[in-house]
């Protein structure tokens, strides 16, 4: 089982206002290039949390206006 997911925007800046969103909601987490071989867009950003904070940063990330998408 993994720890980790990776949430994935399409910018670094993006991936840095998520993060910032997720703190606020007490949510930890690093911003991160995803792995180029598994990744939908070659210039793409994300943000790792743990993996039992995933439903929580669901909720918390639903009422921004940033795209973003899990990694699976």
């Amino acid at each position: 089982m993994n720890e980790w997911k990776l949430i994935v925007c399409c910018t670094q800046n993006d991936a840095i206002q998520l993060l910032r969103r997720l703190q606020s909601c007490g949510i930890r987490g690093n911003v991160t290039r995803p792995p180029r071989n598994q990744s939908k867009r070659s210039c793409s950003w994300a943000v790792q949390i743990a993996e039992r904070d995933s439903k929580r940063a669901e909720d918390c990330l639903r009422k921004g206006s940033i795209h973003w998408e899990w990694m699976e």
